[in-house]
């Protein structure tokens, strides 16, 4: 006689395929984050690169017209002030990339959860010998991550331009402060 409690051969292989399920679905989401949080890192990395560079040309540029000042008189004003601008503008595009990356984390966190509470979801349907009844939600998109991220880009990009117009200017007009320097 068979204890009322003991499980049918169909039930434990449902209660190990859900193992399964959960255990390779457990890990595949973990590789997901992984793969995002090692995109993420690698982008932070390169964007801090490109906008110290900036940053730094533009510093560095500024200083070296301050040292000059006197000779270069309302040209070196003129291109003080780009410099000034141009360094202003890569402080500003750093802090906004940071804000974008913080808004790329949030909306990969929520859109993880949503994942493992549809799959969770599901489990429980199949284990109640219910059909699906879980709706999944939709993700959340990234258009405010994206917006900051371009609006930085812009930021970078003036700053950059900055430079560019700066040492363009001391080039093409440096012959008529200092006669001879080029």
């Amino acid at each position: 006689m068979s204890n009322a409690h003991e499980k049918t051969s169909a039930e434990i292989f449902r209660d190990r395929w859900i193992d399964l399920h959960q255990e390779k679905g457990m890990h595949i989401l973990d590789a997901h984050k992984e793969n995002v949080t090692s995109n993420l890192n690698t982008s932070v990395v390169y964007a801090k690169l490109a906008i110290n560079g900036a940053f730094l040309l533009n510093g560095a540029t500024g200083i070296a017209i301050v040292y000059n000042l006197k000779t270069l008189g309302e040209l070196g004003i003129f291109s003080l002030g780009l410099c000034a601008l141009g360094a202003l503008l890569a402080v500003l595009s750093s802090g906004i990339a940071h804000i974008a990356q913080v808004k790329f984390a949030n909306v990969d966190t929520i859109n993880s959860d949503i994942q493992i509470e549809y799959y969770f979801g599901c489990l429980c349907d199949v284990m109640s010998y219910n059909e699906i009844k879980t709706q999944k939600r939709s993700p959340k998109k990234y258009t405010t991550a994206h917006a900051l991220r371009y609006f930085a880009l812009s930021l970078w990009v003036a700053s950059c331009v900055c430079f560019f117009g700066t040492a363009l200017k001391l080039l093409y007009t440096l012959d008529d402060v200092l006669p001879g320097a080029i």
